[in-house]
């Protein structure tokens, strides 16, 4: 807390106060009314340094993940001077002067954090917390499958979860969540189907979200590019020599990319990269295949 208190300060020519910088008058005048009035203002603080660990596991706040578990520890306060940080896993304490630490777990288990702050010049010089970690191997292994549903100008798919779970730990109905990439979800264990309204290129991702998995929440991420008749299309700038061009695909449709970069050198990468070591011009050629669109393959 504050206090404020008012005192006599000096008078009729005594002595210099004792003052801070920019005062009406640090030495008082002669005359009938030469007093001063000072104001003393006392701060007192009891709460002294506060120690409040946190940890951030892949950039968010948790404190559970799979081996080996990379951790962010941060004191959120961060009022004190030095920080203290005990892992629990028998590995040496580590003393820092920034309220953030990394520490890598490579073993499983439960392990209890402890966080002094310390700064002396406080009531309480250091202050103690605590939080725990805990270390799995119960890790889910993310992927699916998209297939295309007949006609062949349909823009219907069926998306079907091939994701492994840990021994012991089948999914539930509520572990996955499908996001079609465009503005629409679904739950994502059964094989779901899902029609786009136009054609273009979308990322379709399966999402874990259940707790029961040490990687969660965890994405699997592909791009599906619909149309119901493949084009091939691309864009590279040019550059000077030596020269790394980054190819990019904006073809409709394609589940496979065959490149000729017209120096020799060939690629099947959607989006490729390739180096031109000499000047020159160079004709490029991309063909593209899709057995799922009416024309089945385009070249350009």
């Amino acid at each position: 807390g504050i206090i404020y208190q008012a005192i006599c300060a000096n008078c009729y020519g005594g002595a210099n106060f004792p003052t801070t910088p920019n005062v009406w008058a640090p030495r008082n005048g002669t005359g009938i009314n030469g007093c001063n009035l000072a104001a003393v203002k006392i701060a007192f603080d009891f709460a002294g340094v506060v120690a409040d660990p946190r940890s951030l596991i892949n950039g968010r706040y948790d404190s559970s993940g799979c081996v080996p578990l990379d951790v962010l520890f941060k004191d959120t306060v961060h009022n004190a001077k030095s920080y203290i940080w005990s892992f629990g896993d028998g590995s040496p304490d580590t003393t820092t002067a920034a309220f953030q630490v990394v520490h890598t777990y490579l073993a499983t288990g439960t392990f209890t954090v402890r966080l002094i702050a310390v700064d002396s010049s406080t009531c309480n010089i250091r202050d103690t917390a605590y939080l725990r970690i805990r270390v799995r191997t119960d890790k889910a292994l993310l992927n699916f499958d998209i297939g295309k549903l007949p006609p062949c100008d349909s823009l219907k798919f069926l998306f079907t979860n091939i994701s492994t779970p840990p021994a012991g730990k089948p999914f539930m109905p509520g572990s996955f969540i499908w996001d079609f990439g465009d503005g629409t979800q679904a739950p994502g264990i059964s094989p779901v189907t899902h029609s786009y309204a136009a054609s273009g290129t979308y990322q379709v991702l399966l999402i874990l979200s259940d707790t029961n998995y040490c990687n969660n929440p965890d994405t699997a991420t592909q791009t599906l590019r619909v149309s119901p008749v493949v084009k091939a299309q691309f864009a590279v700038p040019d550059g000077c020599a030596p020269y790394n061009a980054v190819f990019n695909n904006t073809s409709l449709a394609g589940l496979s990319f065959f490149w000729n970069f017209g120096d020799g050198n060939t690629s099947t990468d959607m989006n490729p990269v390739h180096v031109y070591p000499d000047t020159g011009t160079y004709t490029i050629s991309l063909l593209v295949i899709d057995s799922n669109t009416c024309n089945i393959r385009d070249s350009v």
